[in-house]
């Protein structure tokens, strides 16, 4: 049996910017307003349209479809624009007034963060330079942690993150600073899958123990923990 809890329509005045529901398997999401959307509508990916219905019940006809994976929502027409893709994905994005995006993620997954469903990554993206243990602690301070390049896939979303927005070098959570030569998440995990350049890690000089994605390749590389790099921060449940 497939179970939806959705936020009380009274609770409007209070709640204005999410819509909160159970999907099944009890996973618990939210409908999360997008604001750099806000006044814009993207025409690829449009699933289905629905004239004169509320915002509450915009959302809940998107959870029960599957192919909607967000929606936008004209608040001056009541209009439901339902869509296939994530804003990643948006080719065809036009000025148009009363629209507002909202986007479904987990709970834990904050506004301020990104999320990409297809690799269940809630991320951000710091185009600041800092030190390993500086970088890291900024990420425990969103209540988060340096990302974990744990699969293919989400290295190779990374590397579309990295090409959109030109960063530079970036760290990611992986160290051996415990053991040389065992690389290990912060979580004491060990690191199963790798992107290490051909001739990585070499630990020159002896005192690489942190890790590096690189902007050029978009490979692996050891590097000195106290080099300032850029960074994504990842929230995870």
């Amino acid at each position: 049996m497939s179970v939806y809890v959705f936020l009380c329509p009274a609770l409007s005045l209070l709640i204005t910017e999410v819509t909160a529901s159970i999907f099944p398997g009890g996973r618990e999401r939210i409908w999360s307003k997008l604001g750099s959307l806000d006044d814009q509508l993207e025409y690829a990916g449009q699933v289905w349209i629905q004239e004169n219905i509320s915002r509450l019940k915009c959302s809940v006809e998107c959870t029960i479809d599957s192919s909607c994976e967000s929606f936008f929502y004209n608040r001056l027409l009541n209009r439901c624009v339902a869509l296939s893709g994530q804003p990643e994905d948006f080719t065809s994005l036009v000025n148009e007034p009363g629209y507002n995006f909202y986007q479904n993620r987990p709970v834990y997954c904050e506004s301020a963060y990104s999320y990409r469903d297809s690799v269940g990554l809630c991320y951000k993206l710091y185009n600041v330079q800092r030190t390993y243990a500086d970088a890291q602690t900024a990420c425990n301070t969103d209540g988060g942690h340096l990302i974990r390049i744990d699969t293919e896939a989400k290295q190779d979303y990374i590397r579309y993150i990295l090409q959109s927005t030109g960063s530079p070098h970036m760290y990611i959570e992986a160290t051996d600073e415990v053991t040389e030569g065992v690389f290990m998440w912060g979580d004491g995990r060990p690191i199963n899958y790798t992107n290490w350049f051909a001739t990585e890690p070499n630990n020159e000089a002896g005192v690489e123990n942190c890790v590096m994605l690189a902007n050029a390749n978009f490979e692996w590389y050891d590097i000195p923990c106290n080099s300032p790099n850029t960074y994504i921060c990842e929230l995870s449940v």
